[in-house]
């Protein structure tokens, strides 16, 4: 999952496209107000309750109804899986730097002549 200023810097290079020139007040529609200059529209779109009432939106849209906490948990969750297995040892883990310190171990070299007999 992007961070969330990774995620507002997305939305101002999609955003400092699309905007207008100030002659005149430009309206938000998804918060619903009005911007009277640049500074103000680039300031409103960083701000904490407009990405919120985009993401809001969003989960509307897509019929997701879990909260932005929910999603990070989920991700945290699938990020942690174990990925590795010895089926030697019944071990598991997390990278390929521990797998390899293990495979070097007198205790799997040792299990695994004693299955090879």
């Amino acid at each position: 999952m992007q961070s969330k200023e990774d995620q507002v810097n997305a939305i101002l290079v999609k955003a400092e496209g699309k905007m207008i020139s100030m002659d005149h007040p430009v309206p938000c529609s998804t918060c619903h107000c009005v911007l009277n200059s640049r500074e103000e529209q680039l300031e409103h779109y960083r701000s904490d309750a407009h990405i919120q009432k985009l993401q809001e939106k969003n989960r509307q849209k897509t019929g997701d109804s879990r909260s932005p906490l929910d999603v990070t948990k989920i991700e945290e969750v699938k990020t942690e899986e174990v990925i590795l297995k010895c089926d030697i040892c019944k071990q598991e883990f997390k990278n390929d730097n521990a797998m390899h310190a293990h495979m070097q171990s007198k205790k799997h070299r040792r299990a695994a002549a004693e299955q090879q007999q």
